[in-house]
Formats: structure tokens, C-alpha cells, sequence
């Protein structure tokens, strides 16, 4: 059997923090419920089976004596493979009249079980022993779990040196049957605790653990502290394997393999999780009295197991179950307040899903089956018509599958009284099958009150029966599968009572072709002064788009360059933004408002090599000063960076110099104004330090022993750099 405390060894316990404080975590094993936990057949299960049996005697003369057995509890192994055994008895006491009953006697002495008859006479019976008792074993293959009917009977003619007849009912049942919580693989939170730098709790956090089930069949589930195994685990396969005959076609057996580790995935395809559960509560607990009394959160969730596939065994490694989609999706959320001493709900909320566009992709895999004693060059079991013998098993190897979320309510209590609440409903549409994404989103309020809010992408443009929309940009933007870009978004109200829409917000994007590459183009929002009823949505005439003529342009973006960086965008007050990139068109050096970017190019003197590679922020800085000196009007600002650490100095509009330093290991230290002055400093000490923000930037300098490498001048001299 798993040991948990094994099982939780090398696990995190605790995080102690730089800062002071540390987080100490309890886990525990997972638990699952065999029963609920296997969707499907089951193949070869790493059981502990049990004996039971069940023994009738039959001492009556002249009627037929009848019963049954309940085999409710027999483990079924296959359809062919006995898991049971009948032993019938017919006793004696006198060897010699008990041989005559064998060899003379017909239908006088018989036992029946499950429609079938052994007679005394039969000639699987033998005698044992002093020859009093005459037997027969007979193995049962039972493939259906249920209650078998039995009956004997012993002629009036027979006299009294035949005693009776005894039978006895053999089976194995899975002594899990008698302990349905077993111990699986993975550990589960049990409880997390917040300590304080001097080492008193300031939080403490528990977990439970639940499933649902209604076991005792009355129609409501009850609670049960396991949860369910996700992926059904198979140790052991059938082996095919062709055994040589001299002179004849090889011969086809199975031999029964046991394997190290589990042929199918131990954790669901979808979760991932080895156990899954149906519900979550998480208590936060008082962290004086160490109570349950600051409330509590219960999560449920879709939980069901993947589904298997039954291969009579023969399943080959690797071979994966059908995937339960919406395993692990929130169900519901409901928190709860602790008043006086009990707990009160006071939100919940509510997930509904759906699934679409299911596509499954089968595989097969096979195993050549080879002839033992057969050696090169005919090492395969092969017939005439059939050159290899080949073992397949076909399996759902991909599965694609759209997860909807369909709707959703929040619900919100009163406190202390649970019939005083409000609601809100969203509901969301998937109205085109070629993307589904959401196209509609329905709230509605407690009053009846409803928000509409319409979304578009660019294959909405496509007519119903058509691959083009008619304007080049949506066209290239399907075809380079950039189809969830939001293209038109309108909001709408609908009044309690009224059918009628009132549009009180609409947003458009619009995009461009730039050197091939998509690139945004202007932005627009509906501009009214009140709701309107007549809008008309984006559309598309002589491969334009067409907009409502009440959409405002809101901005432009009227420049990109050869790295598809933006360089300029317009606003909707007419003003002007431009950008100018440097250290390899990496990084914004310079933002100019009131000024074009074409302009800003073109100003005199300014050297875009050390734009890009500047050798300090000195040169960087000075180079887009003759930015500034050019437009006197504009507001421009100056960035510089240490590449791949962050910015080293920024010069805003109004010419003020900011100034960024950094530690060895690129972490921030100084903000230091246009006079050199501190005005923020950052120190990194572990908890328990004495604090030290000495940092010293001047270079330190050793000798090596190695050859001078100092910047020489022109006199060859070192200059320090």
C-alpha cells in the first residue's frame, strides 16, 4: 500500500521571505472512490481479490429443491476467462452402492446451477477418497454480476446409503468492494499558514475535500471526503506471440504480461490531475482562537473521469482514454460570512458551459507478431494470405473541442437574510461557427433591464456561403488566421418590457496593409448625444469599409517603420505624436508632440548611427537635442537605456533630466534629479540583516596581472576608460 508520509517527501513544506515572515504548508495524499471513479470497461485492475463462497445441501427425496445465490460481488475478469467454480458432492456411505449410482442411475440424482445439469452419472464425476464421495469441479465463467438460480434432486427410489448432495459456490470479489477510499498518487493542500516576521500567524487557510455520489440510491447524492481517479491506470496486457510447429503454420497464444508502469496515462488528458473532486471549501480560520469563524468559499466543479475503451487486453502501451472536456471547469462559487455562530451565504455564482465542434483523431498502434523458434528468414507468424501478423489498437490519439462558456449569474444576499437578493444574468453567444467567438453578450438585472453588447471579427464579414469578404485587409487577416481581432463593437439596451434597442456606444478598429504586414490603422467611437435606434453597423461597399457617419476618429496611426514600430499617430484634437527608435530600432529615444516624424528625421545634423548604437547616454541625449533646438514649439522628450536592463536617463519636455542607476546585478538603486540629487534609493537586504544602502558606483580597480587593456590616447597613454 502507498505510505503518505513517503509520499509527501521532498514536497515544499515552507518559503521563509527576504522580507521576514515565511508560509508553512500541510499536504496530504489524495483519496478517490473506485467505484464512481471508472467510466467505461476495466481492464485487468490491480485488485485484491477475496474467496467467497456459498454452499447448499440438499437432503429431500422425491422434489425438487430450489434456490439462488447472489454473485452480486463476483470480479469479473472477461468473457471467457473463469472467475468462479462449482463443486458438486454427492455423498454416500457405502463405496459400493455409490459406484452403482454412478454407473446405473440417470436423472435421479442431479444438481443444477444456472440452467445447466450434472448428474451423478455424469463422467466428470469421480470418486475421491474411500470411494463414498463422488465430485465434480466445474469452472464457471461468470460475465455478468448477479443472482444465479440453483436446484437438486434425489429420486424416492434411492434409499438410504445415499446421504445428500452438497454444492459449493466458488468466487473471487475485489476486496476493494469492502474499503471503496483508496490512497492515489499526488498530494493535496491541507492547510497554509502565514507567519509574521516574528513568528506569529497572520493567516491560516484549510481545504476540504469532497464527492458526490448518491450510493445508497435514494435520488440525493450524499458528501464523501474522496474524490475521483481521472485516468483509469492498466499494469497488466495480453501478450500475442506465435509458438513454431515443425511443419506446420505457427501457432497464436497470449501470455499474460505484467508491467512496471501503467500502459495508459495515470492523469486525465483534459486536467491532468491524477484524482479530481466535486467540491472545494476553504475555511479561513481565526488567527487568535484558531476557529473556524472568518467564513468560508465553496468551489464546485465538473468532475467526471475520461472515458475508456475496452481492448480485451490486449491494450498496447500508450493507448489513451477518451477525455472528459470540461473536467475541472468551476461550477459554482459560494462564500459564506460567519454571523454569530453559524455561517450565512452572502454571494453566489454560477457556470454553465458547452461544447462544440467536437473533432476526434483515431491512431493506431501496432505490434508485429513474431514466431518463437522460427528463425531468419521466416521470424514472423505468417499464413498464406497473411504474410506478418500484426496486433493492433486503435485509440482517440487528438481530440479538438470548443469549451462555450454559455452563461453565467451572480447572485448577491442580503446579510442575514438569504430571501433578500439580487441577480444578474449574463449570457453569451457564439453566433458564427467558422471562429466561435463571443458575438453577443446578454446582461440582465434584477429589474429586467438588459445590455446587449455585439461583437465583430473579421470572418463576420464573410457573406453565409462565401470565402471573401470584399475588402483585401479582412481577406489577408483570415487567411493569416488573425481572426480574433475585434473589428466593430456596439452596446445596446433593452428596457424592462420594451423590444426595442436603444445603441448608446459603438467602437470600430480598422487595420492596413504595411510591407505585408497587418498593421493597425484608425480607431473610431460613436459619438451621440443620446441612445439612438438607427445605427448602422460596420459593412463593406466596393471593397471599403463603410462606417456610420456618426463614428468619430478617435486616432491614426499614421507611421510605422522598417521594424513595424510606430512613429506617429494623430488624436482626434489634430495633434501630432512621433517616435524616433534607436539602439537598433529596440527602444523609443525620443517621443515628439506637435511635430511629424517625417519632419523629425529630417532635422539638420542629426546622425541616426548614433541613434542606434550609442556610445554613452552623453551622445545619445546630445543627439536629440538638436531635435529639441529644431522645434521649439514641440514638446520632445529623451530616453536612454542599458540594454536588456531598463532606462538610464530621461529628459522630458521641459528639458529636466531624470536620471536611472543600477547595481552589478541590474537591479534599480538611484532616481536621481537634474541636480544629482537622491530622490528615491532602493536597498536589498534579507530579513535579519543590518541594513546597508552603502553602494558605491566608481569602478573598482584590480590588477590582474595580465597585459594593460586600458583605452589608450593618442600619446598612448591610458585614459581610464
Amino acid at each position: 500500500e502507498p505510505d503518505p508520509n513517503h509520499m509527501k517527501a521532498f514536497s515544499l513544506y515552507q518559503v521563509t521571505y527576504p522580507t521576514g515572515g515565511k508560509t508553512v504548508l500541510e499536504v496530504e495524499p489524495n483519496d478517490y472512490d473506485r467505484q464512481s471513479s471508472v467510466t467505461g470497461p476495466r481492464e485487468y485492475e490491480q485488485l485484491t481479490l477475496v474467496d467467497t463462497s456459498v454452499q447448499v445441501q440438499i437432503n429431500q427425496r422425491g422434489q425438487v429443491v430450489s434456490g439462488s445465490v447472489n454473485m452480486s460481488s463476483v470480479y469479473v475478469f472477461s468473457n471467457a476467462t473463469p472467475n468462479a467454480t462449482l463443486n458438486i458432492a454427492f455423498r454416500g456411505n457405502n463405496a459400493t452402492s455409490m459406484t452403482n449410482y454412478h454407473n446405473q442411475t440417470f436423472n435421479k440424482i442431479y444438481f443444477t446451477f444456472n440452467s445447466s445439469t450434472t448428474d451423478i452419472s455424469s463422467s466428470n464425476v469421480t470418486a475421491s477418497g474411500t470411494g463414498t464421495v463422488w465430485s465434480a469441479t466445474i469452472p464457471l465463467v461468470i460475465s455478468a454480476a448477479g443472482t444465479f438460480n440453483w436446484s437438486g434432486f434425489i429420486d424416492n427410489t434411492i434409499g438410504t446409503d445415499f446421504e445428500n448432495i452438497i454444492a459449493t459456490i466458488s468466487w473471487k470479489k475485489a476486496l476493494v468492494n469492502q474499503s471503496p477510499t483508496l490512497m492515489a498518487g499526488g498530494l493535496r493542500i491541507k492547510t497554509i499558514t502565514d507567519y509574521t516576521s516574528s513568528n506569529a500567524v497572520a493567516k491560516r487557510r484549510t481545504w476540504e475535500y469532497t464527492t458526490l455520489q448518491d450510493r445508497d440510491g435514494n435520488g440525493t447524492p450524499e458528501t464523501y471526503s474522496s474524490g475521483r481517479m481521472m485516468s483509469y491506470p492498466c499494469y497488466v496486457r495480453n501478450e500475442p506471440m506465435a509458438v513454431y510447429q515443425s511443419g506446420a503454420e505457427p501457432l497464436l497464444c497470449y501470455s499474460l504480461a505484467r508491467y512496471g508502469s501503467s500502459s495508459t496515462a495515470l492523469t486525465s488528458a483534459i486536467q491532468g490531475n491524477i484524482v479530481g473532486y466535486d467540491q472545494v471549501t476553504e475555511y479561513t480560520l481565526d488567527t487568535a482562537s484558531n476557529a473556524i469563524n472568518n467564513g468560508k468559499v465553496v468551489y464546485t466543479y465538473y468532475n467526471s473521469a475520461d472515458t475508456t475503451a475496452s481492448y480485451d487486453g490486449f491494450r498496447l502501451p500508450g493507448v489513451l482514454h477518451m477525455s472528459y472536456a470540461l473536467g475541472g471547469l468551476l461550477k459554482s462559487k459560494e462564500t459564506y460570512a460567519t454571523i454569530g455562530s453559524s455561517y450565512q451565504k452572502i454571494a453566489r455564482e454560477e457556470s454553465y458551459y458547452r461544447t462544440t465542434n467536437r473533432l476526434v483523431y483515431y491512431a493506431m498502434k501496432a505490434e508485429i507478431v513474431r514466431a518463437i523458434g522460427v528463425s531468419y528468414p521466416n521470424p514472423y507468424c505468417s499464413t498464406a494470405n497473411v504474410p506478418y501478423q500484426t496486433w493492433g489498437s486503435v485509440y482517440p490519439a487528438l481530440k479538438s473541442e470548443k469549451i462555450l462558456l454559455d452563461s453565467t449569474r451572480q447572485i448577491l444576499y442580503q446579510p442575514g437574510d438569504e430571501t433578500k437578493f439580487v441577480i444578474k444574468t449574463v449570457v453569451n453567444a457564439y453566433d458564427n461557427a467558422r471562429h466561435f467567438q463571443l458575438t453577443r453578450v446578454r446582461e440582465k438585472d434584477s429589474k429586467g433591464n438588459t445590455r446587449v453588447a455585439m461583437h465583430k471579427y473579421p470572418q463576420d464579414f464573410l457573406p453565409s456561403a462565401g470565402t471573401s469578404t470584399g475588402n483585401a485587409v479582412l481577406d489577408t487577416m483570415i487567411a493569416r488566421n488573425m481572426v480574433a481581432a475585434l473589428i466593430e463593437k456596439r452596446d445596446s439596451f433593452y428596457y424592462a418590457g420594451s423590444s426595442t434597442g436603444y445603441i448608446a456606444g459603438g467602437q470600430a478598429a480598422l487595420f492596413r496593409l504595411f510591407n505585408y504586414v497587418i498593421v493597425s490603422d484608425k480607431q473610431y467611437q460613436l459619438e451621440v448625444a443620446a441612445p439612438i435606434t438607427n445605427y448602422q453597423p460596420v459593412s463593406i461597399s466596393a471593397g471599403n469599409m463603410v462606417l456610420d457617419t456618426r463614428m468619430r476618429q478617435m486616432i491614426s496611426m499614421d507611421a510605422y517603420d522598417a521594424n513595424y514600430n510606430l512613429t506617429q499617430y494623430t488624436t482626434n484634437d489634430g495633434i501630432t505624436t512621433s517616435f524616433l527608435w534607436g539602439y537598433g530600432r529596440r527602444y523609443p529615444v525620443t517621443k515628439i508632440i506637435g511635430a511629424t516624424y517625417t519632419a523629425a528625421i529630417a532635422t539638420a545634423g542629426l546622425n541616426q548611427a548614433v541613434l542606434q548604437n550609442p556610445s554613452s547616454d552623453a551622445a545619445l541625449l546630445s543627439e536629440v537635442a538638436k531635435i529639441r533646438a529644431s522645434f521649439p514649439s514641440a514638446m520632445v522628450s529623451a530616453y536612454a537605456y542599458r540594454p536588456l536592463v531598463g532606462i538610464t536617463s530621461e529628459v522630458d519636455a521641459k528639458g529636466l533630466k531624470m536620471i536611472y542607476q543600477y547595481d552589478e546585478l541590474g537591479r534599480l538603486l538611484f532616481i536621481r534629479d537634474y541636480n544629482n540629487n537622491i530622490l528615491k534609493k532602493f536597498c536589498y537586504n534579507y530579513a535579519g540583516q543590518v541594513e546597508n544602502c552603502t553602494v558605491s558606483t566608481t569602478p573598482q580597480w584590480q590588477n590582474t596581472g595580465t597585459a594593460i587593456r586600458c583605452k589608450k590616447n593618442s600619446n598612448n597613454q591610458n585614459t581610464g576608460e
